[in-house]
């Protein structure tokens, strides 16, 4: 990976760290400072609870499916794309300005309410 790639990478691993914080108020950060030489897997952003990759590239074709999307839904609806590979697992694709949304609408579900009730 060249220099100008791995640049890339770390400002937008940056980015999204600063969006988590601003969009979700969680606490976020980078772990690549953690990661120098060490030969066990990690995530690239560190979020309680949560493990975040954060992949850049110049045209992902999902996203024009959740751009579609986002433009049908009517607002308030949350535009959300839900796909999978033939005999894979279903993925589900949000708008990160979204998913704080998204978060306040589904926590007072009932499955959400078990989850909860189990990890405590």
């Amino acid at each position: 990976m060249s220099a100008t790639e791995r640049r890339k990478g770390a400002n937008y691993e940056r980015e999204v760290v600063r969006r988590l914080q601003d969009v979700l108020g969680v606490e976020a950060a980078r772990t690549a400072p953690l990661q120098a030489g060490r030969c066990d897997a990690a995530p690239d952003v560190a979020v309680r609870g949560l493990w975040i990759e954060c992949k850049r590239r110049k045209r992902i074709a999902a996203c024009s499916w959740l751009d579609k999307t986002d433009e049908e839904a009517p607002f308030p609806e949350i535009p959300i794309v839900v796909m999978r590979e033939d005999a894979g697992e279903s993925v589900v694709m949000v708008n990160l300005k979204d998913l704080a949304m998204l978060v306040a609408l589904l926590r007072d579900t009932p499955a959400v309410v078990r989850l909860m009730q189990a990890s405590t």
